[in-house]
């Protein structure tokens, strides 16, 4: 079975089971497998500040490559393109931040965000004469510094 249908039937599944109303739609992109999740129930499955859609990414990939050593799968989930929209929304953010940081010359500390959110961050300044980004803190606490140069 591919790795496209491995994702869609797993999906398909669960969404089942919690008696959701959804669709799955599965594609090959760039090195990963992707699942977009459209229908009415999708608020439930995204979560407050996308919580539940991060552990659904998580135990995706985790029940997905079980038992997988070198050739596991980069498995993506999003629901009605959530991830899409927020890592928009917090790059512009970010650069918001480096504007007022290179006018204050004072460092602003972002909230906790995903590895995955602060790579964009981190990708979306790295370019700057202005600013440089760091990662601090552990864990879920785990945020960006945006700092002067």
């Amino acid at each position: 079975m591919s790795d496209t249908q491995k994702l869609k039937d797993f999906l398909e599944e669960l969404i089942r089971l919690m008696k959701l109303d959804a669709e799955v739609n599965v594609e090959e992109a760039a090195g990963s497998v992707k699942a977009q999740i459209e229908g009415e129930d999708s608020a439930i499955l995204i979560g407050k500040e996308g919580r539940t859609l991060e552990s659904l990414q998580f135990i995706t990939s985790i029940a997905l490559n079980k038992g997988r050593d070198e050739d596991r799968v980069r498995y993506v989930v999003d629901v009605g393109d959530y991830k899409e929209r927020r890592i928009e929304n917090i790059k512009d953010r970010a650069q918001g931040l480096a504007k007022e940081v290179s006018e204050k010359g004072e460092p602003i500390s972002m909230e906790p965000m995903n590895s995955y959110e602060r790579r964009a961050i981190h990708m979306t300044l790295r370019e700057s004469t202005e600013v440089m980004t760091e990662s601090q803190g552990e864990g879920p606490e785990r945020h960006i510094v945006i700092k002067p140069l």
